[in-house]
């Protein structure tokens, strides 16, 4: 009885230091695996800034663009004006010169 209690004790030890060697494989995997993700966090977060600032930059030149449009229609718009202002000047001097004849 005490030479089955002894390979009882010596099996519990085994497993005892087989599950200790587990976790420590276990705590071992995890530790790089948060290292890893850690990495992975700071990389995507800098692409996202990067990406940020890009998409910042691009709404400005939008901005600035859109600004420049609208400064070319209304110079568009005052020339059209201006045309039609010398067209009618220019039909009344007709109508002038043709009445006086």
């Amino acid at each position: 009885q005490l030479a089955e209690a002894q390979n009882h004790s010596r099996l519990a030890e085994k497993q005892y230091n087989g599950l200790k060697d587990m976790i420590r494989t276990l705590q071992d995997e995890n530790d790089e695996l948060k290292q890893t993700n850690a990495q992975l966090v700071e990389r995507v977060v800098s692409e996202k800034e990067k990406m940020v600032d890009e998409i910042n930059k691009m709404n400005d030149m939008v901005e600035t663009l859109q600004k420049e449009v609208d400064m070319l229609r209304t110079l568009h718009k005052q020339e059209a004006q201006r045309k039609e202002g010398l067209d009618l000047v220019g039909n009344q001097r007709s109508h002038i010169g043709a009445g006086g004849g």
